[in-house]
């Protein structure tokens, strides 16, 4: 069994992402720069994984969106050409022409409605990555006026 503190330690970094870094909340220096430097870049990475993985989500849904708008300018390729035999002016007499225009603007104009959807621009990506690569660059320059004056 583990003790409550050790629960802590063992939880999984995205449960704890808007918890503030105990690290910097820490009144000591640390010993050298490698092992500062060193665990400030595998937590950046660490923070990168997890942005990513958000982002593509986010792509997925533009790249199926623009799946969809590639299946309905199939679909309206096929209505042009079915279109063409004049089924559907012997039905409604219509001219053909006339029916096989308005079956492909139809889906012309679904085709638009999805790549505008499409283009919409999405939820920016790396927010956190970039607010934390700032306040990295803040501490850095800190440790080393720290250590200048130390000297």
């Amino acid at each position: 069994m583990s003790s409550p503190e050790n629960q802590d330690t063992i939880a999984p970094r995205e449960s704890r992402r808007d918890a503030p870094d105990p690290s910097r909340q820490q009144s000591h220096q640390p010993e050298n720069w490698q092992d500062a430097i060193f665990q400030l870049v595998a937590s950046r990475i660490e923070l990168v994984g997890i942005e990513a993985r958000e982002a593509a989500k986010s792509g997925s849904t533009r790249a199926i969106l623009v799946a969809a708008s590639a299946v309905a300018a199939l679909c309206a390729w096929i209505l042009v050409v079915a279109a063409s035999v004049g089924c559907l002016a012997a039905v409604t007499g219509w001219p053909w022409w006339a029916a096989c225009f308005i079956a492909a603007g139809l889906h012309v104009i679904a085709i638009v409605i999805m790549i505008a959807i499409a283009r919409k621009p999405g939820a920016d990506v790396f927010t956190v990555t970039r607010a934390e690569f700032k306040k990295d660059r803040e501490w850095i320059e800190n440790l080393r006026k720290n250590q200048k004056s130390g000297n």
